[in-house]
């Protein structure tokens, strides 16, 4: 079983639905880019989540999950799909060999 710990601004979430890494490589650099989503009905996460907040996901096999780093980024984009008690929300974002000075 693989197990996984997200945090976004300093804050633990255990009730993510779905996350996606997708790692991005060229001769020069690589990049990954997250998508992770959460069930947010009634608006319950509506000011959990902020464009530049950062975000950390580890995940390991059949132990803590807080012993492998798999990416440090930050958030590019919060959307809010659906209505009332169907709600979710996406956080979108890339780590920060993506982000360039």
């Amino acid at each position: 079983m693989i197990n996984t710990k997200i945090t976004v601004g300093g804050v633990e979430y255990s009730n993510y639905l779905n996350v996606t890494l997708k790692r991005s490589t060229s001769k020069f650099s690589a990049t990954t880019n997250f998508n992770i989503t959460f069930p947010s009905p009634y608006g319950r996460h509506a000011g959990n989540f902020t464009v530049g907040d950062e975000v950390i996901v580890y995940a390991d096999e059949d132990t803590d999950p807080a012993t492998t780093k798999l990416v440090t980024g930050i958030i590019e984009d919060v959307k809010f799909q659906g209505v009332e008690n169907t709600q979710q929300v996406s956080i979108r974002g890339r780590d920060y060999t993506g982000h360039y000075s």
